[in-house]
């Protein structure tokens, strides 16, 4: 082993004493690597920036996409909405239709029936009534009971 060293050490010595052309020297190397060190934290600091844009806008993406939820259902909720109104419109429009068929109804009836329906007389619980017939002539006697007291 120490043949090996002697034989090694005179081109070792070389080596040191007058690096080959090409080669860097420590001082070079040492600042290399401090550069490669310092390039190393600015990627880590550019990732660890990156990872949390990448969170923040996972973050807003998912604000956003309940934001059109939230839209889409007041849409329909709206439509909704929109047609309920039609419904009632409609249903206010078939009761006009229902009136103004009645008024023509009444303007066509003769007065004797509207006298006739006129002249009911409020009826009390057990007291004694007649109905008049189609032909005229009073029905048989009657007794309103209250519901619920039979």
């Amino acid at each position: 082993m120490k043949n090996i060293l002697f034989l090694l050490f005179p081109i070792l010595s070389a080596c040191v004493a007058d690096p080959p052309t090409g080669s860097i020297t420590s001082n070079e190397a040492y600042s290399t690597v401090e550069a490669t060190e310092q390039e190393i934290l600015d990627y880590e600091a550019e990732l660890k920036r990156l990872e949390d844009e990448a969170k923040r806008l996972t973050k807003q993406t998912e604000k956003d996409q309940q934001t059109l939820k939230n839209i889409a259902e007041n849409k329909n909720a709206e439509a909704r909405e929109k047609r309920a109104r039609k419904k009632v419109e409609d249903a206010h429009k078939k009761a006009q239709k229902s009136r103004d068929a009645f008024a023509k109804i009444q303007k066509k009836t003769p007065d004797s029936f509207k006298k006739k329906q006129a002249k009911k007389p409020e009826i009390r619980h057990l007291q004694v009534f007649r109905d008049h017939l189609k032909d005229g002539t009073e029905g048989p006697q009657m007794v309103w009971i209250k519901g619920g007291s039979f």
